[in-house]
């Protein structure tokens, strides 16, 4: 055997059974749904990080300040 390849269908490629055809469907638009939500997961995660590195870099700034205020 010389080469494994996958081959991905869409619905308009299944002309043979409508009830394939009506899998390959909804199987696309589960996984246009799942993209969207591992998206919004992975922003809404970015978007809590940033802030936690905001509150830590502002703490950290206080801190500096207070010890050359104390100095």
């Amino acid at each position: 055997m010389d080469d494994i390849s996958f081959n991905f269908f869409l619905a308009d490629d299944v002309v043979r059974h409508p009830v394939v055809a009506r899998i390959v469907n909804a199987y696309e638009k589960w996984e246009v749904k799942d993209q969207k939500e591992k998206k919004a997961i992975e922003k809404r995660r970015r978007e809590e990080r940033e802030e936690r590195e905001s509150k830590l870099v502002a703490e950290a700034a206080v801190q500096m300040q207070s010890q050359l205020v104390s100095k």
